[in-house]
């Protein structure tokens, strides 16, 4: 019996302890301490209330990822604690575009990944490389001065060379039927035009000057008297140091004025020859020739009748040398050279008949040679000719004019003058010589005129 009371009391005791344990945390203790005043003191009873839990803000404790949830918990002073789940934040898409495959590198199709995790949510897969187009590049036959290529391969699509093309070398002109174009003479180069047989471009070529072939003092093939100078020449030559020089325009031709002097700046004479070119506004050479200057002389003149083309303007070139000086071409511009005009002749020689009134043949002549002279101030033509009386009907011995007829054409065809040459009274087989005979006021400065000889009627 005592032991079944000191169970129960001992129950009692551990169930009264574990309350004052609960409510101590639940409600917490209310203790008042006593309060004395006017020195008594009185006890307040100590309440007991329940505990409730005032939690703080959700902290995480595990960050959500793209695939798996995180965690937060909040807190009560107590010591108590709450949690709960973070969502999965699930994956950012971002799409791979496709690479388009070339001729020598793969591509990829789509795909996708996620931008924030990096996992791959669509693979792209390799498209294989499309390989070259190619394409034929043709052969280029070489020429006379350009190379050619040979066969070669490349790709239409990006332009890689398969087939490099090698350069194929230029063949090289093959010049044949070379025609001269200026004959060489003692001085002068000459010319001469060749044709390539396989291109056919034409190329001039220069021809050696012949070189004078001297008899007696004088070239027998140009006639230029050669400098056989004297001792007193030669003493005089090799003194020149410097030359002055002059050129003129007059109304027949040029003058060039040259003078020397020794290194002290004395006069001196000495032969040289005067190399002379004249080239026209478009540098067409006009005139070309050496002319001899003697010790005894200060000039040269070049007539314009010597020129071969009409032309005002133009430039003066001259070299002035002999065996022992030499001095640098020297050029003269010049605007004031007379005027001239080009007359095609017929071919000669050519036979001309005057016939009577009844049309009989009263004589002929045959002429040889037709040149002609400007008069510039009155814009004249002098018409020379020359030839043989060679028929008369009244017999070889009588005496008579010789008759020519002749008309002058311009460029365009117009007759712009015509006439009659009457020679002096001559015999068969007697000769006439640069007869005159006038077109008035009819030619223009540079034109190029055709004259036309004819038979005459009474």
């Amino acid at each position: 019996m005592k032991k079944k009371m000191r169970i129960a009391l001992l129950v009692c005791l551990i169930t009264l302890a574990c309350s004052l344990i609960f409510v101590a945390c639940d409600s917490g203790n209310n203790t008042q301490t006593p309060s004395t005043t006017n020195e008594e003191t009185t006890i307040i009873e100590e309440t007991t209330e329940k505990h409730i839990c005032s939690f703080g803000e959700w902290t995480t404790v595990k960050e959500a990822t793209c695939t798996e949830k995180g965690e937060q918990e909040r807190s009560c002073a107590c010591g108590e604690k709450e949690t709960q789940n973070i969502d999965a934040l699930g994956h950012t898409e971002v799409v791979d575009e496709a690479i388009e495959p070339t001729c020598t590198e793969t591509g990829l199709t789509e795909g996708k990944h996620c931008s924030v995790c990096e996992e791959i949510l669509v693979a792209q897969e390799t498209v294989v490389t499309l390989g070259h187009t190619e394409v034929i590049d043709a052969a280029v036959a070489p020429t006379c001065t350009e190379t050619g290529l040979t066969e070669g391969k490349h790709c239409s699509v990006c332009e890689t060379v398969i087939t490099e093309q090698d350069i194929v070398n230029a063949i090289g002109h093959t010049f044949d039927n070379s025609t001269v174009t200026k004959e060489p003479d003692c001085i002068n180069k000459g010319s001469e035009k060749a044709t390539c047989q396989i291109c056919g471009e034409t190329q001039t070529f220069d021809i050696d000057a012949l070189g004078h072939t001297v008899n007696n003092g004088t070239c027998t093939k140009c006639g230029l008297q050669t400098m056989d100078m004297t001792n007193k020449q030669i003493e005089n030559s090799q003194k020149v140091a410097s030359m002055s020089h002059t050129a003129y325009n007059y109304s027949d031709g040029i003058e060039i004025n040259i003078s020397f002097a020794d290194e002290d700046g004395y006069s001196i004479q000495a032969p040289a020859y005067v190399k002379i070119r004249i080239d026209d506004a478009n540098g067409n050479t006009v005139f070309e020739k050496t002319l001899i200057m003697k010790d005894s002389q200060d000039s040269v003149s070049i007539d314009f009748s010597e020129f071969s083309s009409y032309t005002t303007t133009g430039t003066i070139y001259y070299t002035v040398f002999n065996d022992y000086f030499y001095f640098d071409e020297i050029s003269y511009e010049t605007e004031n050279m007379p005027w001239t005009v080009i007359v095609d002749v017929p071919e000669l020689p050519a036979n001309i008949s005057y016939y009577g009134a009844f049309d009989n043949k009263q004589s002929t002549c045959k002429v040889t040679n037709i040149s002609f002279e400007i008069s510039r101030a009155s814009n004249t033509l002098i018409l020379l000719f020359t030839g043989e009386k060679t028929y008369d009907v009244n017999g070889n011995n009588y005496s008579d004019s010789c008759y020519v007829g002749w008309k002058l054409y311009d460029e365009e065809g117009y007759v712009v003058a015509s006439g009659t040459l009457y020679t002096d009274t001559l015999a068969v087989g007697e000769k006439f010589k640069n007869a005159e005979s006038l077109a008035y006021d009819c030619i223009e400065p540079g034109e190029t005129y055709t004259l036309e000889i004819l038979n005459v009627k009474y």
